[in-house]
């Protein structure tokens, strides 16, 4: 743990003790400003031209946590050094479910401290770190065996909502809910009215969004990100980086200013990016399976440039790669030399864990609560590749990494003796 807090430290004194600028840290600041300035939640500048995208792509939790913490960065600092110290020890007490080996926890510590994306989130205005901390909670809730099945599952349902709350990927899930009441209503002839709550709270968010924007949808980024990522990046896969720039050029994609553009845009970029995947699936799961590949390498590269205030490319490195602009993607690498030899380093531990992971398979088997959830968030991630996509499940990932470590060391020692 000490060794935990000054690594920490150290990162936040690089960082000159400031929080990277990053867009979305901007938005989430806006939505808690404007909550208690102006009464409004909107994630942009109200006085600057409405962006009607804006009204609903923040979700309330994690600017709500800004707004108790009067938006002081440090206060905010310190919120997320505990979000990330809560899923280490998570993760320690999951191990200890698994495994009494001493030398597992060891291979845990190691891991967990080369972690980039997850320690320099410390020092970022997101929401990240608090929803790996509600995530490592509720599978270790799901995995205890001293509590009563229906009491976890009440406990899951609420921290599930506090989860979706603070991001919207986990709304895919929703579905979920309804089954787990219909089957404890009518084949345990139970009632548990709790796990409809998830459900209410998406109902409600969408009502709201709706007012303001005549759209019922639980966040606008779903449909920015279909638009702008999925579809975006399977065209260039296709035709290229620059036929992908015409595609998110198209008048469709222009901002909305009022209720009626936004209502056109919605519809818009729906229908044209499914359009568009519709036309080429196979090509859009070999585009989303890049991703998930990328997400699960990728060190901490979005995390690396961030915390130095660097932009480390014009366009996104996936773009890069599936447009073959290898000239491009060499020009960078020369402009921050010192930066990408780190990132190459850690690029060897990145594939040291997926290794590590790939010989976890049988406990991980075993624990269908860390299995269910690795893969839906594995899955849900989408083309663009990021490992901050990865970190809602970076504990349980490192658990199974450190599961993997110590099967193959007592392989080894086994050998030894005979």
């Amino acid at each position: 743990m000490l060794l935990l807090s000054i690594i920490v430290v150290w990162i936040l004194i690089w960082s000159g003790g400031v929080s990277p600028k990053i867009n979305d840290s901007q938005e989430y600041l806006n939505c808690a400003n404007n909550m208690v300035q102006k009464h409004v939640f909107y994630a942009g500048d109200l006085d600057e031209a409405l962006d009607f995208r804006l009204f609903s792509k923040r979700t309330i939790g994690y600017p709500l946590h800004l707004v108790f913490q009067y938006s002081s960065v440090a206060l905010m600092t310190i919120t997320s050094g505990g979000f990330l110290l809560l899923s280490f020890f998570l993760g320690l007490a999951i191990l200890e479910l698994i495994t009494q080996k001493s030398l597992a926890y060891k291979i845990y510590v190691f891991l967990f401290l080369f972690n980039v994306s997850a320690l320099f989130h410390v020092s970022f205005i997101l929401a990240d770190l608090a929803l790996m901390a509600l995530v490592t909670l509720g599978v270790y809730v799901a995995m205890i065996r001293n509590i009563a099945v229906v009491r976890k599952i009440n406990l899951i349902a609420f921290l599930w909502c506090l989860g979706v709350l603070l991001k919207p990927v986990l709304l895919p899930s929703l579905v979920v809910w309804p089954l787990v009441f219909f089957y404890y209503r009518y084949r345990k002839g139970k009632w548990l009215p709790v796990v409809l709550v998830p459900v209410f709270v998406v109902l409600m968010v969408g009502a709201r969004n709706h007012q303001k924007t005549s759209q019922f949808e639980y966040s606008s980024i779903s449909t920015i990100n279909l638009g702008r990522y999925n579809a975006k990046l399977l065209i260039a896969h296709i035709h290229g980086y620059k036929a992908a720039q015409n595609y998110v050029s198209h008048p469709i994609f222009a901002i909305p200013t009022n209720k009626r553009e936004y209502k056109k845009y919605a519809s818009g970029v729906k229908s044209m990016a499914i359009q568009t995947i519709s036309k080429d699936w196979v090509g859009y799961i070999k585009v989303h399976s890049l991703g998930v590949f990328k997400m699960v390498l990728d060190p901490g590269r979005f995390e690396l440039f961030s915390i130095q205030n660097k932009s480390p490319l014009e366009v996104s490195l996936t773009e890069v790669l599936l447009a073959k602009d290898w000239i491009k993607l060499k020009s960078y690498i020369f402009e921050h030399p010192a930066v990408w030899v780190l990132f190459l380093g850690l690029f060897f531990l990145s594939v040291l864990k997926v290794i590590l992971f790939f010989f976890s398979t049988k406990q991980v088997l075993n624990n269908p609560a860390i299995l269910v959830v690795l893969l839906y968030f594995i899955g849900i991630a989408g083309p663009v590749g990021a490992a901050r996509f990865l970190l809602p499940v970076g504990v349980l990932f490192l658990v199974c990494c450190s599961l993997g470590g110590l099967r193959i060391l007592d392989f080894f020692q086994k050998s030894s003796k005979c």
